[in-house]
């Protein structure tokens, strides 16, 4: 978790420093727990984070917030799932995805 805050702060205070306006955040689904595999995500589902890294990952995205009301630097956070693949059984990952992958 250290490694991941201290790097968004480093970042956001270069980007500040250098005048760059805008920082494109790498996120991650796991933000939202277990929640994203048994339903649809939407803007309105529960982040539910329940891993360290998860929490990491949605500490920084609040701290992107703040630091766009203090310093003005404005941030897109993605929120990456796994890879889709054609061919997959329904045990591999989120269940929405798979329904896509296979065309449906």
């Amino acid at each position: 978790m250290e490694v991941e805050v201290i790097g968004t702060k480093n970042i956001c205070h270069a980007a500040i420093a250098s005048g760059v306006k805008k920082v494109l955040y790498a996120s991650t689904s796991g933000i939202y727990g277990h929640s994203a595999m048994e339903q649809a995500v939407t803007e309105t589902i529960v982040v539910d984070p329940k891993t360290s890294h998860a929490m990491a990952k949605r500490f920084n995205e609040i701290y992107l917030a703040s630091f766009y009301e203090e310093k003005g630097l404005m941030s897109v956070s993605l929120r990456f799932f796994q890879r889709i693949r054609i061919k997959t059984r329904q045990s591999d990952g989120y269940p929405a995805f798979h329904r896509t992958g296979k065309g449906k």
